[in-house]
């Protein structure tokens, strides 16, 4: 159950949560993520801390970036700083969004990744 979750989230995130098939499809994947250990989800807190091994400022493709505002399970510092470091970033910082808004935007970035041919 994502109860305990949801007591940090913004009512937006809550929104996105509460439709079953979205808290069904994120159960699945957080069992199946930690389903051998946590060191991955570890590996990814630590990453915000620890070098990349390459500077993100030598990154020639174009890069979107997208972050909810509200979001209080990412910081958006990181995002803020990615923007900044990375040359070709377009940075896109969603005011109304949390951390689960990502899903609703989901379909404007894939759409950013395979635009439709004329």
């Amino acid at each position: 159950r994502l109860v305990a979750l949801r007591d940090g989230l913004t009512d937006s995130d809550r929104r996105i949560l509460s439709a079953p098939a979205t808290g069904e499809q994120l159960l699945r994947g957080y069992r199946e993520a930690l389903r051998d250990s946590s060191y991955g989800w570890l590996d990814d807190t630590l990453a915000l801390l620890s070098n990349w091994g390459f500077d993100p400022a030598t990154v020639t493709r174009p890069v979107l970036l997208w972050h909810g505002a509200g979001d209080t399970l990412s910081p958006v510092g990181h995002f803020k700083w990615l923007a900044h470091h990375v040359p070709r970033a377009r940075p896109v910082l969603d005011q109304d969004a949390g951390h689960f808004g990502a899903l609703e935007a989901l379909p404007a970035v894939l759409d950013w990744l395979a635009p439709s041919a004329p």
